[in-house]
This record gives C-alpha cells, structure tokens and sequence, in this order.
C-alpha cells in the first residue's frame, strides 16, 4: 500500500461531481473525473467532455441533468422532442443537430419541470394513465404530461461509489498510522511499530478497542 492512488473500481469515465465534492469523499481526483478540465501538471484527471461541453455549469456544478428540446433540421426529417438529459449527452450531440439546421434548447434545469408529449395507456372511463397494459378498459393514446428534471447523482449519494468511499476512508487512516510510526522511528522510540491487532483501523464499524473477542 506504498502507493495511495489506486485506480477506481468503478471505472466509468462519467465524472463523480465537482473537484471539491471528489475530495469530500477522499476521492483522489487524479484517478477519479471530475467536472474540471484535465490538468496533468496540476494532476487532475477531469472530465473527457470538458473540451466540447456547452453548459455554464462547465468546470463549477456539474455533472447536471437538464430538460431538453430539439428540433431537427429538415435534412434530417424535422422531427420535434422534448426529454431529460445529462450535460454529457448534450456535448455529445447538440452540435451535430445544429450542423444539420436544428434547433436545441435547454427548456428546464434541476427540479424544474416541462411538458411532453407520449404514448399511454389510459382508462376508457376517464382518462386516467394506468401502469397495466393489459387492462381491457384501456386505450393507447397520446397525452400531455409534465415531466420534472432530476438532480445528477452527487458522489454522496451514489451507490455505486460507496466501496470506493469506504476504501479511501480506510486508506487514509492507514497513511496516517504509517506516518505516525515514521515519526516514532526517527525520534528513536522503541516498539514505535503498532502491533496488527491493535491498529486504529477499524473505525465505528469494528470492535471497541477494549472488547476482544467475537466482533
């Protein structure tokens, strides 16, 4: 455990949130992306999209989702959508419909809301959506319905991230102790080594220090 930058088990190239949320968490931003433009002598990894993104959140709050609305070019059929979206996908492709003669619009932001138009299986009687396709007093129709934009998953909060939280809390309390046994050495204490049994490596979720036996 020489080397405390140890490659994310997640691996996706999405960043986990902003420079500072990474670090929150003990996230090491030169392995994890970031909504940050790559840096190498600064050693931040950043973000893949960082180049091409369009959003003012660049660099600050993001990753973010948005409500987005598009309006193809005629080359490539004039079709109209409206749907929800990361600020990733929105580099990945509003370019190419503009380039095309299309229009795209960010028409909400986080926790904001907007209206689509789907497809639904709505009851006879009144018009109410059911969950049941199969229900024999439904019928396919269009509807309008407002849809509201959710919040991008902070670090915090993702799943996904949690074996990697735990292992950067783990792998910081044992630089700590090995740097506390560095400075016992050069002060020529004697034993200054911990013995394995009674590291404070533990945290709240292992045994009392007092307790012994079964955890």
């Amino acid at each position: 455990m020489s080397d405390y930058r140890v490659a994310p088990i997640q691996q996706a190239q999405v960043p986990v949130g902003t420079i500072a949320e990474a670090q929150a968490q003990g996230l090491d931003i030169t392995q994890y992306n970031t909504c940050a433009k790559r840096n190498p002598a600064a050693e931040i990894k950043g973000c893949p999209w960082y180049d091409k993104c369009r959003v003012s959140a660049k660099g600050e709050s993001g990753p973010r989702n948005y409500g987005i609305e598009i309006i193809k070019g005629k080359n490539t059929g004039g079709g109209f959508v409206r749907l929800k979206n990361d600020c990733m996908w929105i580099a990945d492709h509003m370019e190419n419909v503009e380039r095309n003669g299309g229009s795209f619009k960010i028409i909400a932001e986080e926790g904001e809301s907007f209206e689509v138009v789907e497809g639904a299986m709505v009851l006879k009687s009144d018009n109410t959506k059911t969950t049941f396709q199969g229900d024999p007093m439904g019928i396919r129709k269009r509807i309008r319905r407002t849809v509201e934009v959710p919040k991008f998953m902070r670090p915090e909060d993702n799943e996904a991230l949690m074996l990697d939280v735990l292992r950067a809390e783990s792998m910081k309390l044992e630089k700590e102790r090995r740097a506390d046994e560095n400075r016992a050495r050069n002060y020529g204490v004697p034993d200054a080594i911990t013995p394995v049994d009674k590291r404070d490596a533990r945290g709240d979720g292992g045994r009392k220090a007092t307790g012994g036996g079964k955890p």
